[in-house]
C-alpha cells in the first residue's frame, strides 16, 4: 500500500517503515488512497500501516443537476460572490404589504470583521453521522468561526433548474437549517442568470443577492412571509410531498 504525505505530498510504501525514510513520515499525517488518516505500524514480520479514521466521505445523498443553464448559473453567482470588486455580500427578500406594496428585507449580511469564503459543489460538501454526505452548489461560511451562529450563518444556495432538491437531500438542509444555515433556493428559468424570483445587482460596496424561497431554523419562507410550515403531526416525508407541490413546483414554473 502507498501513502501520501499530507504536507509533503510525497510517497511512502511499506518498505520505507523500517527505511531511511520513517523519520520523514513520522512529522506528518498521512493518508490512503481512499482518504483515511493511517500511521505506520513498525511490526518486525509485517510492517504495515493502519486506518485509524474513515474516509472523509461516503455515499452521496441525491444526484447533482446537469443541466447547462444551471451550470452556467452557479458559476456565475460563485464568480459574483467571490469577486474582489465589492467588499460586503448581502442577502435580501421582499416584503409585501397587505396593499401590494413592498419592501426590501436584508436578511443576511457579511460584517465588516467576518472573513466569508465561497465554495462550490465538491468543494461544499457536508457530511452527516450516517457516513453520506450532501453536495449543495454553493455555499459560504466565516472563516474566523469555527462554529456559525446567527449572525454569522453558513449559507447554501441550491440552484433549481430541472427539479427541487430530492427528498433525502431535503431532509439534510432542513437538519442544517436548524443549526444557523440559511439555505436558499435560488431560482433559474432556461437560458436565464437571474429572474423575477431572485437576482443579484451591486450598490456602492455591496454584492446583493436578492431571493424569493428560503429556509430558515426549518422554516421555509416566500418572500417574507413563513409559508407551508411543517405541522405538528407531520412526518417529513409528507411534508416534502406537500412542498413539491405547493413550494417548489410553482416557483419552478413562474421562474
Amino acid at each position: 500500500m502507498a501513502v501520501k504525505g499530507g504536507f509533503s505530498g510525497e510517497k511512502y510504501t511499506e518498505d520505507d517503515i523500517f527505511g531511511a525514510r520513517y523519520p520523514e513520515m513520522k512529522v506528518e499525517p498521512l493518508f490512503n488512497d481512499s482518504d483515511e488518516l493511517v500511521v505506520p505500524v513498525r511490526k518486525v514480520d509485517g510492517p504495515h500501516f493502519r486506518r485509524i479514521g474513515k474516509p472523509s466521505f461516503g455515499d452521496q445523498i441525491g444526484r447533482a443537476e446537469n443541466d447547462p443553464t444551471h451550470n452556467a448559473c452557479v458559476k456565475y453567482l460563485r464568480d459574483e460572490l467571490r469577486s474582489l470588486r465589492k467588499a460586503r455580500v448581502s442577502i435580501s427578500s421582499y416584503v409585501f404589504s397587505g396593499d401590494g406594496s413592498y419592501d426590501e428585507q436584508v436578511l443576511f449580511s457579511t460584517l465588516a470583521d467576518s472573513d466569508y469564503r465561497w465554495f462550490v459543489e465538491a468543494e461544499a460538501r457536508v457530511g452527516f453521522d450516517d457516513h453520506r454526505y450532501i453536495q449543495p452548489d454553493l455555499a459560504g461560511r466565516d472563516s474566523t468561526l469555527f462554529f456559525p451562529r446567527a449572525s454569522r450563518p453558513n449559507i447554501i444556495i441550491e440552484v433549481i433548474r430541472t427539479h427541487a432538491p430530492e427528498r433525502e437531500t431535503f431532509k439534510r438542509l432542513y437538519e442544517l437549517s436548524l443549526a444557523n444555515t440559511i439555505v436558499v433556493f435560488y431560482f433559474v428559468a432556461k437560458d436565464k442568470k437571474s429572474g423575477r424570483l431572485n437576482n443579484v445587482r451591486f450598490e456602492d460596496d455591496i454584492t446583493i443577492l436578492r431571493v424569493s424561497h428560503y429556509m430558515i431554523d426549518g422554516q421555509p419562507y416566500k418572500n417574507g412571509t413563513p409559508t407551508w410550515s411543517l405541522e405538528q403531526d407531520e412526518s417529513l416525508d409528507q411534508w416534502y410531498e406537500r412542498l413539491w407541490v405547493k413550494y417548489f413546483e410553482p416557483a419552478m414554473k413562474n421562474a
